[in-house]
């Protein structure tokens, strides 16, 4: 876990760490990809779905919305 939290202090956006309680580094165990993806999900939802432009890894695409045009 201290290589994830060197790894996220080094980037320039906003970050956040979810930790699954007892899941390996494979997530085998019952439950435990289906956290990572309720996770994983809620923040697409939040993060990217909840703006008009949509921001990837500090890339700002500024093309008109596929639904909307705008």
């Amino acid at each position: 876990m201290s290589l994830d939290r060197t790894a996220a202090e080094q980037l320039s956006s906003q970050t956040e760490r979810h930790v699954v309680a007892g899941a390996g580094h494979l997530f085998e165990g019952d439950g435990e990809r289906d956290e990572v993806a309720t996770v994983a999900a809620d923040l697409f939802a939040e993060c990217l779905w909840s703006t008009d432009t949509l921001v990837l890894a500090n890339l700002k695409v500024q093309e008109p919305h596929v639904l909307t045009g705008t």
